[in-house]
Parts: structure tokens; sequence; C-alpha cells
């Protein structure tokens, strides 16, 4: 399966309460978007991603910086083992690592 493919069926769900409305894949290592959907509009920023990394290693910097993915802000709400939860009045997010590549 291709990083596209997997961003697309995270969103492929009906519309409704908890729809997941954009998905990305990124590398951890350098920030490059692997694969994302929809396609168009703005995608997350390699220094968005690059603080996420930061954050991973310690979460307290985001009390007062926030998470921030294509430039909106979320407000963060915890981390639970390797995932990072943030909210707005509209909008959540959840950030995953994984050390789980594709080949």
């Amino acid at each position: 399966m291709k990083w596209d493919d997997l961003a697309r069926q995270l969103t492929d769900v009906p519309s409704g309460s908890g729809r997941c409305v954009y998905a990305a894949i990124h590398s951890i290592d350098a920030g490059a978007c692997l694969g994302r959907y929809p396609k168009d509009g703005q995608q997350v920023k390699v220094s968005e991603i690059m603080h996420i990394k930061k954050a991973f290693r310690d979460p307290t910097i985001l009390y007062s910086s926030g998470i921030t993915l294509k430039d909106m802000r979320f407000t963060y709400v915890k981390v639970e083992k390797n995932v990072l939860l943030g909210r707005t009045s509209h909008f959540a997010c959840l950030i995953m690592q994984t050390d789980k590549g594709q080949q």
C-alpha cells in the first residue's frame, strides 16, 4: 500500500461526529511528507513536525506552545504513550509516533 492510499483510507469514513478530515504521514527524522489526503491545500510544515518530534521527548513544551499543524494551533490536551492529543473549539488532532515503516 502506498502512503497516499493509507492517508486516504483514514479520511474515507461517513460524515458525522469524529470524522477525520485530513491525514498525513511524515518522516519524523526529516519531517518530509510521505503521504497526505486530501492532496489539495496547505500541508504540515517541516518545522511543525520538528517541534512535534521534540514534544514526544518532552511533552511539557506543549503547555506553552500548543500543537501547530498547517498553521492551526491546537491546545495540548495530553500524551498517552506514543500519541499526542490536541483540541481547538471545533477540531481535534491525534498525532501518533511509530517506528513501523513500510517497504
